[in-house]
């Protein structure tokens, strides 16, 4: 076999893929995926390309890698309809592309894609991170949260999306990035103390939680935390005397849903623990009466709560 970097532009792609033989269809959502870090300058160079089999005198047939081929494509399009690019042909990628016989190719093929998968906290744990699990988790809901989405059912972030939070970029500001990374991670040990029994809501929330409301009113956050974490304090706030305070409401509805939630061997939606979280928060400020904590019949990104 031998390897050597190519320069892959949309018409080349378009080729290659017309005789690809990769043995399993291609996934829409990892090719928007590998797009959007195309488009935005955050695809990495790779040792790890595509894989080709050649017969002696025949043409190339690609075995292993069509998705960065369409994603080459795709990103050719936004750049162009974004106005960046004058044509989507005028885009490119470079790919380390290994090819061999079809017999070589045959006999590593079975082999391909069959270990573990690193991580993104795997690789934060190689950089010497705290917490890199945790770590990761809440830069992924911050990650969702700044580009409009809650759940990450129907849009899931890349990994250079969600490092793009968890790492300081290439500015003028230096300091600011490095204030910015450095204000996750203390959301990251805030949520890494958190010590409900049954984790209610989850450690990975809470950080988002503390990193989102901080933006707000930090003293109120950490203040709404707390109550969260033990509810110690909740009927002495004299505004709520007589009647039912929100955090109470708050917390009992989380506890039942997470326990009805586990009787049927499921768990609640994490993008309805934010809701009900972020509807609490904004009744507890603003010293609202209120006697229950209600979803809407439907929750979309577009109409998602926004803390105030």
């Amino acid at each position: 076999m031998q390897s050597k970097w190519e320069n892959i532009t949309p018409d080349i792609a378009a080729q290659v893929l017309e005789t690809a033989e990769c043995g399993r269809n291609a996934s829409g959502s990892v090719i928007e995926r590998y797009a959007r870090d195309m488009a935005n300058d955050r695809w990495q160079r790779s040792p790890q390309g595509p894989v080709y089999a050649r017969a002696k005198g025949g043409p190339r047939i690609l075995r292993d890698g069509q998705q960065r081929y369409w994603a080459v494509i795709r990103a050719g399009h936004i750049l162009a309809d974004q106005g960046v690019i004058a044509s989507p042909l005028d885009f490119s990628v470079d790919f380390y592309v290994t090819e061999g016989t079809p017999e070589e190719i045959d006999e590593a093929f079975p082999y391909l894609d069959s270990g573990k998968n690193r991580t993104g906290s795997d690789y934060l744990t190689t950089q010497g991170r705290a917490h890199a699990t945790l770590l990761y988790t809440v830069g992924r809901r911050i990650a969702l949260w700044q580009a409009g989405h809650m759940s990450g059912n129907t849009w899931k972030p890349t990994r250079a999306e969600v490092l793009a939070i968890l790492e300081p970029q290439d500015t003028e500001d230096h300091d600011k990035e490095l204030a910015r990374v450095a204000h996750v991670e203390e959301a990251t040990e805030a949520a890494k103390s958190w010590s409900v029994k049954p984790p209610v809501p989850a450690a990975g929330t809470v950080g988002f939680l503390w990193w989102l409301l901080g933006q707000v009113e930090p003293r109120d956050r950490d203040t709404f935390i707390e109550y969260l974490r033990t509810g110690s304090g909740l009927t002495d706030e004299h505004v709520f005397k007589g009647a039912e305070h929100p955090l109470v409401l708050l917390r009992n509805r989380l506890h039942a849903d997470a326990y009805a939630a586990s009787t049927r061997g499921t768990s609640v939606k994490q993008e309805t623990v934010l809701w009900l979280c972020l509807r609490g928060w904004d009744a507890w400020r603003r010293k609202e009466q209120i006697r229950k904590l209600q979803m809407p019949a439907k929750v979309t990104d577009a109409s998602f709560r926004q803390p105030r």
